[in-house]
């Protein structure tokens, strides 16, 4: 009789702490998307895309002309945006403000379009700077889903190179 006792605690504890673990989720992203704040990581996100999407702030980091700036972590530069790490830590930020981030990626060629044979090719090694930046981060409903948008209100400077 008391086996059936401690099982049915147990099954119990189980179930409630699952309930709890639901409850806590859904509480978290209301919470998530109801505040003017955003995380650490969706701005390292931004802040690799500039050189990703940006010739001129890739040739700057690198310091020699190159098309974009790819990951320096994945077997083609291609496959990923570079890395990019704030230098400032805290656990929230606000929704606008300026930032500086840690950039290291590899500067990659783009294929000639002529030229069939063509391909993305990696034309340094790894490049790394310091770039500052203004932002803006706000959610949005896209029809489907409510995002975060990111943007650079300002374009990002390199502020130093090593």
């Amino acid at each position: 009789m008391n086996a059936w006792r401690i099982v049915v605690r147990v099954l119990a504890g189980v179930v409630g702490s699952v309930v709890l673990a639901v409850v806590l989720l859904f509480t978290f992203t209301i919470v998530r998307k109801s505040v003017p704040y955003v995380l650490r990581g969706d701005l390292e996100q931004l802040a690799a895309s500039g050189p990703y999407n940006n010739q001129e702030l890739a040739t700057a980091i690198c310091g020699k002309p190159v098309d974009f700036l790819g990951s320096a972590e994945t077997k083609s530069p291609v496959l990923a945006l570079p890395r990019a790490r704030l230098l400032s830590w805290r656990l929230i930020y606000p929704s606008v403000g300026t930032a500086s981030a840690r950039i290291v990626g590899i500067g990659v060629r783009r294929p000639e379009w002529r030229d069939p044979k063509s391909n993305y090719a990696a034309i340094t090694g790894i490049c790394e700077a310091t770039i500052t930046f203004k932002y803006r981060c706000a959610w949005a409903d896209n029809g489907r889903a409510v995002v975060l948008e990111t943007e650079f209100l300002e374009g990002p400077k390199v502020v130093s190179r090593p």
